[in-house]
């Protein structure tokens, strides 16, 4: 086999070259056809299914007889021809060729005694054919006019048996004919042709012709197998030993071909799968050979893209269980199915992995039971999610572990098994190594172009997903590159915020931003790469959301989203305030230009740092006119998102708002404007909680808050 080509599947002729310990077996029966010293024709033949090595024998056997001068040996394949007459003439040419240069004595005239048997034969052979059967009679008594059929045999016996030469005619392939070419085969064998000195050896499946040969003879195709073969030989079976290591030659040429080299990790696995569950299974030759012909196929199209040892062992269910490979492809939700952690969602947990097993059970049905065990104890390797179908474990938290690694158990991979592509809309994992490597090692902060010539085409939700699964397999190092060349791209996050928060590919960017910074090995690193972030990520709006992820909020119950103390906070904000303010612009455009709690986060910080400043600023920012009072007390309200509306819209004022707006204006005065403007709402309809707000209501919840401060500072000044 050529290390960088397709396996042929062809049968080899050399005693190097088996791989199964059978030439000594083929040598024993070449020797037995030598010492047959009988005149009368002998046929013998070698049993075996498709693609256990029949071929190969039979060359082995020719080998050894072609080295004995006194041995003639004939191919004949009847494969490459159709129709009894065919058939018949065909041999006779192809026997009157061979013979006519090594017989010893008159070549020529065995050659041309064949020819005439054999045209004899054809005319008797087609007289019914003939539109007019006087001149068909006419023909035949022409050609026996000199000579009969008996005449030209005994020429033909006489000349091979004063030779003293061994005509041995192998016949390949018998088991791919028709019945009708079967039985015409056999006939020309034993009625036709059985000459003096010839052996005629054949190979075939013999369970397979004697079926198909049952409807014809009423004993049987067996009992009619018994009379046509008088030296009948099973081919040896390949040890399991042999089989597993000609697999894994052929595999490990396939790979070499592909340049492709396993690290240890992986050739364990792939072996302690393989060895256990699909060795015994393994029972010819030609599966290896089409085993790793499929590996030689699949593997560059999906280099790097899926995880290596599970496509290997995914292409061996497809050549061993052809049917499991389309159930697992056509039901692959059932292999991949999250049950989830939920104890509170039990019932629906348990009626999802009831739907599981019966979807696999009922599947399973169709093998023995041995053997059904044994498939799902495969598929248990392959799919650990089925182990809390099948066994006691509520629910295997390894998802994240097997997208890491690309395995066809992850929901997300899956399907790039069965279609050999990255489909549509996801990140190729070339793609995505080859990003990570640029990103890592170069400075796109004077070249941004590059950077986004580089994402043309990309789905940044699948990115950010794809970079916020794999964050824990990244080094410090990878990390702060990523960081940097991250935040240079939130333009192509905005516009893509989802109803839930969650699901926000901008925030979600700004997390995975801020899991960088803290994956810094110290603190000192971690503030002056998050400073140097804040400092140059693109639009400043994406600067404010990694500014409020590393904020985290400060009523969380999760300590996680705290993970800097808040004197390290306010060295973030010093930055991100010079930042936003630093080019000059004035509260006004900046509330036209940013995101409601953006500005509301701006001035929040600012009242921090510059507190006299920002209420001047506020006063006169409210004070300007109607439109700037309003957007400046929406982005004092609470955003929400439904599903009943397209874009997110504005609630009520409620007491934590209230509380902000109390650090960066004069709460007395925007009151006191509020009614100025709009007049007093208290009274005002209030919407529901999750409903969207008037400018009226909006106006009167903040004074109806106000008013409620009022009296409880009024209370506890008399008390």
């Amino acid at each position: 086999m050529d290390t960088h080509d397709l396996h042929n599947d062809q049968p080899v002729s050399r005693e190097e070259e088996d791989s199964f310990q059978r030439y000594d077996f083929a040598v024993r029966i070449a020797k037995t056809i030598k010492d047959y010293r009988n005149l009368n024709s002998l046929v013998a033949a070698v049993y075996a299914k498709w693609g256990e090595g029949k071929t190969s024998v039979l060359n082995f056997i020719k080998s050894e007889l072609e080295r004995d001068e006194k041995v003639i040996v004939i191919d004949f394949n009847p494969w490459m021809y159709s129709g009894d007459e065919q058939l018949l003439l065909s041999f006779f040419q192809v026997l009157s060729g061979a013979l006519k240069k090594p017989l010893k004595g008159p070549g020529e005239k065995v050659g041309n005694a064949l020819r005439d048997y054999a045209g004899t034969l054809g005319l008797l052979g087609s007289l019914a054919g003939l539109p007019n059967a006087k001149e068909a009679f006419k023909a035949v008594g022409d050609k026996l006019s000199s000579k009969s059929l008996s005449d030209y045999r005994k020429v033909v016996d006489d000349a091979l048996e004063q030779s003293g030469q061994k005509v041995v005619v192998f016949v390949d392939d018998i088991d791919r004919l028709t019945i009708g070419e079967v039985q015409a085969v056999f006939k020309l064998i034993k009625l036709v042709a059985d000459f003096n000195n010839t052996v005629y050896f054949l190979s075939f499946d013999d369970e397979m012709v004697a079926s198909s040969l049952d409807p014809v003879f009423a004993a049987g195709g067996q009992d009619y197998l018994e009379k046509i073969v008088q030296l009948p030989l099973r081919l040896p079976k390949a040890q399991t030993s042999a089989l597993r290591d000609f697999t894994y030659n052929c595999l490990d040429r396939a790979l070499k071909g592909l340049d492709l080299e396993l690290s240890e990790e992986e050739v364990g696995r792939f072996t302690g799968i393989f060895q256990e569950e699909f060795l015994e299974f393994v029972d010819n030759p030609r599966f290896a050979i089409r085993y790793a012909n499929s590996i030689y196929f699949t593997l560059p199209l999906l280099k790097g893209e899926v995880n290596t040892v599970d496509l290997m062992l995914m292409e061996a269910i497809k050549v061993v269980f052809p049917d499991l490979y389309s159930f697992i492809k056509e039901k692959s939700d059932l292999f991949t199915r999250n049950f989830g952690l939920d104890y509170s969602d039990y019932n629906n947990r348990q009626d999802s992995k009831d739907q599981v097993k019966n979807g696999i059970d009922q599947y399973l049905e169709r093998y023995s039971k041995e053997k059904s065990t044994k498939i799902l104890k495969l598929l248990r390797k392959l799919f650990p999610t089925l182990d809390s179908v099948y066994g006691n474990i509520v629910q295997h938290k390894g998802w994240q572990k097997w997208y890491t690694e690309k395995r066809v158990c992850s929901a997300r991979y899956i399907d790039r098994y069965f279609s050999y592509v990255v489909i549509k809309g996801e990140v190729s994992d070339v793609f995505f190594d080859d990003l990570v490597s640029k990103l890592s090692t170069l400075d796109f902060r004077d070249r941004p172009e590059d950077l986004y010539t580089l994402m043309e085409g990309v789905d940044m939700d699948e990115l950010i997903l794809k970079f916020s699964f794999l964050k824990n397999s990244f080094d410090p190092d990878k990390m702060k590159g990523l960081a940097k060349g991250i935040c240079l791209l939130g333009d192509y996050f905005k516009g893509r915020k989802s109803f839930m928060r969650f699901g926000d590919t901008f925030w979600q960017a700004g997390l995975f931003v801020k899991d960088c910074i803290i994956g810094q090995e110290d603190k000192r690193t971690q503030i002056a790469l998050a400073q140097d972030i804040l400092s140059i990520a693109t639009p400043t709006s994406f600067a404010a959301e990694v500014f409020s992820a590393l904020r985290g909020s400060r009523e969380s119950e999760y300590s996680d989203t705290m993970h800097f103390k808040e004197e390290e906070v306010k060295l973030f904000s010093v930055v991100y305030y010079s930042r936003i303010r630093g080019g000059g612009a004035s509260l006004g455009d900046l509330l036209v230009s940013m995101d409601g709690r953006d500005f509301r986060d701006l001035l929040t910080v600012g009242a921090t740092i510059e507190p006299r400043k920002i209420k001047l600023q506020t006063h006169k920012l409210v004070k300007e006119n109607k439109d700037n009072f309003l957007k400046f007390l929406y982005a004092f309200s609470p955003t929400i998102q439904s599903s009943s509306e397209v874009n997110p819209y504005n609630g009520l004022v409620n007491q934590s708002f209230y509380d902000a707006l109390k650090a960066v204006i004069n709460i007395d005065f925007l009151y006191q404007r509020s009614v100025k403007l709009f007049g007093d709402n208290r009274d005002e309809k209030m919407p529901g909680y999750m409903d969207k707000a008037s400018d009226k209501q909006l106006v009167g919840s903040f004074q109806k808050v106000y008013w409620q401060n009022q009296s409880g500072k009024n209370s506890h000044e008399v008390n």
